[in-house]
C-alpha cells in the first residue's frame, strides 16, 4: 500500500467519523485579500468537528490555546479555507500527507492597513498615523488573537499609565498581501494595533502586535 491510497483510506475514515459526531459548516474559500466569508467564497456546507489539540478527543478546549484537530473529509479542504458553524469560526492551517489536518478557533476578525509615507527630498509634510491615511492590506479576516504575558509602558511614561498589551495573532496568508513590521490591525470593536514581530509560516501569518493608546 503507497501514501497516495493510505491517504484515500484516512480521508474516507475521517469523513465517516464526521457524519457520526460532527455538526454542519459553512465552507468558505477566499478569492482574494477583502472579505473571505463573503456569501460569494461559500463553496459547501461540510459536516466536521472541531477538537483540542489534544490526543484525547473528549478533553474539552484548552484556555489561551486556539489550535485545534478537526475531523472531517480532508479531501474537500484546502489550507486556508473558513468554517463557520455554531461552535465557532475556524481556518485551516495546514493539511500535510499522512497527519492530522490542523486548525485554528477564530476569535477576532481583523483587517490590516499600511500607513501612508511621505516620499521626496528635503522638508515633507508631516507623517501621522492617521486611519484615513491607511491603505488596506487585508480586510474582515477572522483571525486568533490573545494577549501575551508582555506588556510595555506607554511612549509618554507617565505614572498613572497603564502598561500597553502584546498580542499573539495568527492568521492565514493570502499571495501578494504581505505585511511588514509596523501595519497597523483594526479589529471589529474598532480596537487598533501595532504589528512589532511579523513572520509568514507555512501555516499562514504569526504576528506579534501591540496595543495602540489611541
Amino acid at each position: 500500500m503507497d501514501g497516495a491510497v493510505l491517504q484515500a483510506k484516512i480521508d474516507a475514515g475521517l469523513a465517516k467519523a464526521a457524519t457520526r459526531i460532527g455538526q454542519p459548516f459553512a465552507q468558505f474559500r477566499p478569492t482574494g485579500p477583502v472579505g473571505p466569508l463573503a456569501a460569494a467564497n461559500q463553496i459547501a456546507t461540510l459536516t466536521a468537528w472541531f477538537g483540542p489539540d489534544s490526543p484525547q478527543p473528549t478533553r474539552p478546549d484548552p484556555y489561551g490555546k486556539p489550535v485545534r484537530w478537526p475531523v472531517l473529509d480532508r479531501s474537500q479542504i484546502q489550507v486556508g479555507d473558513y468554517f463557520t458553524g455554531t461552535s465557532g469560526t475556524f481556518f485551516i492551517a495546514s493539511a500535510q500527507p499522512l497527519r492530522a489536518v490542523q486548525a485554528v478557533a477564530c476569535n477576532r476578525t481583523l483587517t490590516v492597513s499600511r500607513m501612508e509615507t511621505a516620499t521626496g527630498i528635503g522638508a515633507l509634510d508631516y507623517n501621522s498615523d492617521i486611519a484615513a491615511s491607511e491603505t488596506v492590506i487585508m480586510e474582515s479576516w477572522p483571525a486568533a488573537m490573545l494577549v501575551m504575558s508582555k506588556a510595555e509602558q506607554g511612549a509618554l511614561k507617565l505614572p498613572g499609565d497603564v502598561r500597553q498589551s502584546w498580542w499573539s495573532v495568527l492568521m492565514p496568508a493570502w499571495p501578494g498581501a504581505g505585511l511588514i513590521h509596523d501595519d497597523i490591525v483594526t479589529d471589529e470593536t474598532g480596537m487598533r494595533y501595532a504589528l512589532v514581530g511579523v513572520e509568514l509560516t507555512d501555516m499562514g501569518w504569526r504576528l506579534t502586535a501591540q496595543q495602540n493608546a489611541a
